[in-house]
């Protein structure tokens, strides 16, 4: 049960409901955290709806925004999403290859380990971001994720 100063809230939509408790005192881009860490949608490709508004100011606390304690949050794509779709979900795939790799490094010899960084590192240099910001830091930092399992190169250096 939430406290009077936590606000249990329901976020649906894209696929995905989950339910978690936030202070009065988070803002929308706090919320917006949350559901990116839950969803693996990053806060500029969500749009959040409640009662027929949009919810776009991320820095608005949750009581400034309206949104209450057990409000429904309608989560849809942002138009931001729309432009960059196409690099979006192919960097989603390899960071799913990402963690499917380090779930099995334990077990998975070194050169071959190093092999399969290696070939996940060309596709990633391979996405066109076509200029987009968004998508160049998401592919560096699926890369640098990538490269961390990386044992031999450690173990050059």
């Amino acid at each position: 049960m939430a406290s009077s100063n936590t606000r249990t809230l329901k976020v649906t939509g894209l696929g995905h409901s989950i339910s978690f408790d936030m202070e009065d005192t988070s803002t929308v881009a706090d919320l917006q955290t949350e559901i990116s860490k839950k969803t693996k949608i990053p806060a500029i490709y969500q749009r959040l709806l409640a009662r027929g508004k949009k919810f776009d100011i991320s820095n608005l606390t949750l009581a400034e925004a309206g949104i209450e304690h057990r409000t429904k949050i309608i989560l849809m794509h942002s138009a931001m999403y729309a432009q960059e779709k196409e690099g979006f979900e192919v960097l989603s795939k390899l960071s799913e290859e990402i963690d499917d790799l380090h779930a099995k490094k334990d077990s998975t010899p070194t050169n071959e380990m190093s092999e399969f960084i290696t070939r996940i590192c060309c596709k990633l240099d391979e996405v066109d971001v076509k200029g987009s910001e968004n998508l160049r830091a998401q592919r560096k930092e699926l890369i640098r994720k990538a490269e961390s399992m990386d044992t031999n190169s450690n173990d050059k250096s």
